[in-house]
């Protein structure tokens, strides 16, 4: 048989760590299974537990992480209102006339940018 038709070998660590060595228990995945933590009546009890990382009750497991409620940014108090973006930039120069100013960009074809600013009158008919 060709050398690349013969069949995979495991890597000699896993060779070696599936030879029973006395006093020690293998574990597999049934052996994580949640369903074997419930109660006898069917619940399992669920609570906070303050944080303390060093201490671990036999078959528990304890997991340590930052609190992610440190840095958050609480909501403000009281009534705020946010305006949806800025007011326009025109003002009335006679009856029926305004004077506006406008920013705008666009793409060019060479990739850069053009920035530009509008003046415009508008006249009510």
């Amino acid at each position: 048989m060709p050398l690349t038709d013969s069949p995979p070998t495991a890597p000699p660590a896993i060779e070696q760590s599936a030879i029973e060595k006395p006093g020690i228990e293998q574990s597999g995945a049934a052996d994580f299974d949640l369903g074997q933590v419930a109660r006898k009546d069917g619940a399992i009890e669920w609570h906070m537990v303050r944080r303390d990382c060093l201490a671990a009750k036999p078959g528990e497991i304890v997991v340590c992480a930052p609190d992610p409620a440190q840095d958050r940014l609480l909501p403000l108090r009281g009534d705020y209102a946010v305006e949806a973006g800025l007011p326009r930039a025109e003002t009335g120069i006679g009856p029926g006339t305004t004077l506006g100013v406008e920013a705008q960009s666009a793409a060019l074809a060479n990739g850069m940018t053009a920035t530009r600013v509008m003046v415009g009158i508008k006249l009510k008919f």
